[in-house]
């Protein structure tokens, strides 16, 4: 049996997909770091159930019930810009 070394060069990356379907990868541990610590932020808890009832959501699903059964002082469509500050560590923080 016989080898061929093949060479190969460095090849310098020209993008990045941030993919956060939860699909191909599952996002929905940071997801829920983020949108706690985004809660937080407003001095709110999450509901008992509320990473269950979120799990899946659209976005516009969440924001709403972060907005109107959580507290978080927010309207539904700024909910989620806010919470943007802290992807991806986790350290999300309010924009007043």
């Amino acid at each position: 049996m016989s080898y061929t070394l093949i060479q190969t060069q460095a090849v310098r990356v020209a993008a990045v997909i941030f993919y956060m379907d939860g699909v191909i990868i599952d996002t929905e541990g940071v997801w829920e770091e983020v949108r706690r610590a985004y809660v937080a932020g407003y001095g709110k808890s999450f509901l008992p159930d509320s990473q269950n009832r979120m799990m899946g959501m659209s976005t516009g699903e969440w924001s709403t019930h972060l907005s109107r059964e959580v507290g978080v002082p927010r309207t539904p469509r700024r909910s989620p810009r806010t919470s943007w500050v802290g992807w991806p560590s986790g350290t999300a923080k309010p924009c007043r």
